[in-house]
Parts: C-alpha cells; sequence; structure tokens
C-alpha cells in the first residue's frame, strides 16, 4: 500500500504491528489468562502500545512539558492500570495509538495531494540542438543550452541573446513597463518577459528552478508542523492552561474527595483517573490540525497551492476582492464598438486601416479586423510612426491617426475629446472622425466574477494603471462594482485599508512586482502562477496553478467545508466533554465510557476531517 512506501510508511507500518500485537495480547488476557499471567499480559499488551507515549511524557515531566496531552494520558492510564482497571488502562492507550494512526495516513494521504502539484503539465521550451529544434520540458533547461523564443513565448530561465533581435513586452515584471523593449545579440534577458517580436536564440545562463516548487515543499513542512491557522492558536493557548487545571483537580479530587464526601480513597482516585481521561485534549490536538491539514491537501488536489492553514480561512472568509485588471481580465485585444465620422465609414476605415497594416498594435489590429482582410489599401507616402500616433500622405493629403494630444499637435481644428480607448482621424484642416475601442473582455473571469458574488464576496473592485477613461466599458461588467484607474501601490493599500475599517475581510490577486506589498496587505494575497512573477508568487498566501480564475470558487468551498467540519469537531468534542465530565463527578461513569469520551471522540472526529479529502 503506499501509505508504506517509504521511511515514514515503514514507521506507519511498525505502529500497526504494534497495535495488532498489542491488541492479541488484550485479547488473551481479557478471554483467556488469569490471575498474575493475566495481570503481566495486560502490562506487556500497555508497553507494547504505548512505551513510546510513556518514554515522551516522562521527557515531558523532566522538562516541566506539564501541558502536553502525552503526560496527562500516560498519568491517567497508568493510574487506571494501578487502581484495577487494567483492562481499560490498556484500552486507552491502544485507542490513542489507533486515533495517532489514523490522523498520520490522513495526513501522508492529504500530503500526497499537495505533492501531486508537483506533476501538473510542465512548461515546454525549444531547444536548439546540432540545428534541430527539440521541444523539452522546463526543468530539463540547464546552464549553457541553446533555446528559441518565439512570438508570444515568455523567457523562463535568464540569458543573452545570440541571435536576432525583436522586442520584449515586460508588463508581466511591472504593469507600468508598457513600451517594448528593443534587445539585440548580446543583450540580457530578463525572466518573465513576453517576446513580442521575432524569433530569438537565447543562451540560458542557468539552470530552470520552477517558482512553485518551492512553495509546495514549504506548504508541506508547514502542515505537517501543524501550522493550523488561528483557530488551532487559540486551542493551544487554552490547552496550555486548561492541562495542568485538569491534573490539579484531579490530585484535589482524588486527596480531599473522602473528606467532603462518602466515597472512598478508592473511588476517589478512579474518579480522578476517569476524569483525567475524559479531559485529556487530544481530540482537539488531533482533529482540529488534521482537519486543515484534510482541506489543505483537498485544495491542493484541485491545484489550489494554500501556504498555511490561516489562510484557507481566510479563503473563506473574505468578502472584498481586488484584482489586478492585467492578462486575468483582459487578453490585450479590441474591437470596434464605434465609428463617428462626416465621410462614409467604408472610406475612413480604408484610410485608416491603410496607414496601420503593417504595424503591431491592439488598436490598430482592430482597425484591419473592422476594415476586412485580404481587401484593397491605399498607397502611402512620406509615413511617419511615433508613440501618439501615425502620419502619412494619401494622395495629395496629409492624414493624421492617433491620440487626442497627436491631433491637437498636427491639425487645425481641435477634435472634442472622448473617455475609453479611441482614435482620432484628421487630415491637416478638419476632423475626419473618431474610432472607438473596446477591450474584450475574457468571458470567463467575468463569469467566475459573478460566481464569486454569488458566495458572498460583496465587495469586487478592478484597479488598472491606466487611467479610468480606457477602462470605461469595465464599469458595466456584471460582478465588477467598481473600477479605479490610475491605481499606484499607495492607492491598492489605502483601499484595501478603507475595507478592512469598513468590517471587511480582504482578497487581492496580484500579477506583477508592484503588487507584493498590495497582497501583504489584505488578508490573504493570491497569485496565478502562469501569470505572476516569482516575486509575486513567493509573497502570495495562495497560488492558482492554473491562468484563469475558475479555481478560487473551488478553493472557497473547499474552505468553507473545512471551517465548517472544525466547528463540528469542536462542538462534539466540548458537548461530550461537558457531559461525560458531569457524569463522572457523578461517580456514575465506568472507565470504558471515559475512554470513549477521550479516544473514541477522537475517533470520530478524525474520520469526519478525513471526508475533506474527498470534497468533489
Amino acid at each position: 500500500m503506499d501509505i508504506f512506501d517509504n521511511e515514514e510508511g515503514k514507521a506507519r507500518l511498525i505502529i500497526t504491528i504494534r497495535i495488532m500485537l498489542a491488541a492479541i495480547l488484550w485479547l488473551l488476557a481479557r478471554f483467556v489468562l488469569t490471575g498474575n499471567f493475566q495481570t503481566a499480559a495486560f502490562a506487556l499488551s500497555y508497553l507494547t502500545a504505548g512505551y513510546d507515549i510513556v518514554l515522551e511524557a516522562l521527557e515531558g515531566l523532566v522538562k516541566f512539558k506539564w501541558t502536553d496531552e502525552e503526560l496527562l494520558m500516560t498519568v491517567a492510564s497508568m493510574t487506571a492500570f494501578f487502581t484495577g482497571e487494567a483492562e481499560e488502562s490498556v484500552m486507552v492507550m491502544l485507542l490513542y495509538q489507533l486515533g495517532e494512526l489514523l490522523t498520520d495516513i490522513a495526513v501522508s494521504r492529504s500530503q500526497k495531494n499537495i505533492e501531486q502539484l508537483l506533476q501538473r503539465k510542465k512548461d515546454m521550451v525549444h531547444w536548439l540542438l546540432d540545428g534541430q529544434v527539440i521541444e523539452i520540458e522546463a526543468d530539463r533547461i540547464a546552464a549553457g543550452m541553446l533555446l528559441q523564443i518565439n512570438q508570444g513565448e515568455r523567457i523562463i530561465v535568464p540569458g543573452t541573446v545570440k541571435e536576432g533581435s525583436s522586442a520584449l513586452d515586460m508588463r508581466a515584471i511591472d504593469e507600468k513597463d508598457t513600451e517594448l523593449k528593443e534587445v539585440n545579440t548580446g543583450d540580457e534577458l530578463t525572466v518573465g518577459a513576453v517576446n513580442a517580436g521575432d524569433i530569438l536564440v537565447m543562451e540560458a545562463s542557468e539552470a530552470y528552478s520552477d517558482p512553485a516548487a518551492g512553495h509546495i515543499t514549504e506548504v508541506v513542512e508547514n502542515c505537517r508542523n501543524n501550522d493550523s491557522g488561528k483557530t488551532e492558536g487559540t486551542l493551544n493557548k487554552f490547552i496550555r492552561f486548561y492541562t495542568p487545571f485538569v491534573m490539579i483537580a484531579a490530585i484535589l479530587i482524588a486527596a480531599f474527595g473522602p473528606m467532603v464526601t462518602s466515597i472512598s480513597y478508592r473511588e476517589s482516585v478512579q474518579i480522578a483517573c476517569t476524569l483525567l481521561v475524559i479531559s485529556c485534549p487530544c481530540a482537539l490536538v488531533i482533529s482540529i490540525p488534521l482537519a486543515f491539514f484534510c482541506g489543505v491537501g483537498n485544495a491542493g488536489k484541485k491545484g489550489i497551492l494554500v501556504k498555511g492553514a490561516e489562510y484557507l480561512e481566510a479563503l473563506n472568509a473574505f468578502d472584498y476582492l481586488g484584482l489586478e485588471k492585467g492578462k486575468l481580465l483582459t487578453n490585450g485585444e479590441y474591437e470596434v464598438q464605434d465609428v463617428e465620422s462626416s465621410m462614409e465609414e467604408e472610406k475612413l476605415l480604408k484610410l485608416c486601416a491603410s496607414m496601420v497594416r503593417n504595424i503591431d498594435d491592439p488598436l490598430y489590429k482592430a482597425i484591419i479586423v473592422k476594415y476586412g482582410e485580404g481587401r484593397e489599401y491605399s498607397i502611402l507616402r512620406n509615413i511617419e510612426i511615433n508613440d501618439e500616433g501615425i502620419k502619412a500622405r494619401i494622395g495629395n493629403k496629409d492624414y493624421f491617426l492617433g491620440s487626442y494630444d497627436f491631433i491637437c499637435n498636427n491639425t487645425a481644428e481641435k477634435p472634442e475629446e472622448k473617455t475609453g480607448n479611441v482614435l482620432y482621424f484628421a487630415s491637416r484642416k478638419e476632423n475626419l472622425g473618431v474610432i472607438v475601442f473596446d477591450e474584450r473582455i475574457i468571458q470567463n473571469t467575468a463569469d467566475i466574477l459573478k460566481e464569486l458574488k454569488r458566495n458572498n464576496v460583496n465587495q469586487v473592485n478592478i484597479f488598472t494603471s491606466e487611467p479610468i477613461r480606457k477602462n470605461v466599458q469595465l464599469i458595466n461588467v456584471d460582478g465588477i462594482d467598481l473600477v479605479l484607474g490610475d491605481a499606484d501601490e499607495q492607492r491598492k493599500i489605502a483601499e484595501l485599508q478603507r475595507a478592512h475599517q469598513k468590517g471587511k475581510k480582504t482578497a487581492f490577486i496580484g500579477n506583477s512586482g508592484d503588487d507584493v506589498a498590495v497582497m501583504q496587505a489584505a488578508d490573504v494575497g493570491i497569485a496565478l502562477a502562469g501569470l505572476s512573477t516569482e516575486a509575486v508568487i513567493a509573497g502570495s498566501d495562495v497560488v492558482l496553478m492554473s491562468n484563469e480564475l475558475s479555481p478560487l470558487v473551488t478553493g472557497r468551498k473547499i474552505a468553507a467545508r473545512t471551517v465548517g467540519i472544525v466547528k463540528q469537531n469542536l462542538g462534539f468534542i466540548i458537548a461530550c466533554k461537558v457531559l461525560f465530565i458531569i457524569m463522572s463527578l457523578m461517580g456514575t461513569l465506568p472507565m470504558w465510557m471515559a475512554v470513549f469520551a477521550d479516544v473514541g471522540v477522537t475517533l470520530i472526529t478524525v474520520l469526519n476531517s478525513a471526508r475533506l479529502l474527498r470534497i468533489k
């Protein structure tokens, strides 16, 4: 079985064999042996099942760690053994070890779910070997390899250009860096940049390192160390006071019970022993961290890397979502929404399409699409192109296509300024028209935002570094409450702080390195592995391993289910403890029921927590 196939699995197999041997000895003592042989069999069964627990308890006693559940368990079970309840004493230890084993198995399966993220589809690259192009997985890249970077592909390892010239889109590294960066032979290439032009051949300067892999290991280690968030932190503080209080109460009952009641010393010791067994907090310290670990593990199986249980709680609780417009909401493509002109629309589109047909720009491409591929174009002369627009002579006239300022600086008549993504068209003497564009919204993202709104996320704000006039179309998208333009790091943080002051729990989805501080200001920072820089992935609390938002809805459902099961466990544990403690103080509770109140409750809550591994 896969639960026994490594070093931890071998240790798990040993404890399984010990439990089985201890159970056989218990059955022999209970149904076959008598007298001293029975006592010896019970003692051997006890030590076979729990010698390590006894040793840990002694170590805790020597080091003054009197709040450990091992010490409480050992004191209770050994007291029971020496007061004539050997059968129940062994059962306490057996069931305790069984509960620990089931917990360890559930944790192992949850860990495997998280580690399966490493087996997700790998990035592929084009390796140049002896003039041949070979497609290989990115994790095979080594220093010195020659890689071919085609148009639209991302630089995933640092290196230098060996052949070719091109332009790099740097927005994934810094969203404010909207201008293309020219690179030529010998220039350094930055990880995260996208090749927006011709094919490049680069030499890798170092091996590939998956930015998400280290964080997967970090999550596994955090969870195995019971990093279970705010809920467990509160429990640990409670247990530090609870355990000594229970032990002192048991000592007082055993010592002074006969002085204030009619019970004997033997009965008072039995009541104290029973109280110790009932009050053992192992159900709390096992089932609560386990529930969170199973939730994190199931999220990992669904492609959602949650770096700690407290972030799983935050994933369930947030009701305010902020996100960068970036590539998550729009894909950088535009379409012509409207043409306002004093001339025929067909003629204006022909003139404009003729001017932009050889230029790689999303607005210009939209004009070509609107005019139609493969059609007749006008002949251009004296072409001048800059960042603001294009000037060209067609026939005996100069025409200008570009921004509002570009038109104002080159023509006699100022156009009426409009909001949104707009290009103005004019001759030297007059304005000829305006082309209005809509940026295409990724429909899947819009649908996910609506789904989140249905799941108690009552505020969704979009941040963009661009002026708001270029993003007016987002304002009317269903699922978006507010669009904030000219949003730098400080404004984003201020918006999150304002939401906190209103009592909201916040989440922020970042893209570029500038968003790391913003994510840390939110209750939960979220990154998308395929669209975010390594700095963003490192600074995030949750990583969605795909390039779209749908896993966020799944993650929120898993988080809600996890928190729900934690509350179920807490309620069940507290109710059972209170009921059985009252019964034990009344002297009406046999030891076997005390065992159920502790280890039986633990087993039930462990199995309840393990249900999280099967969330669809």
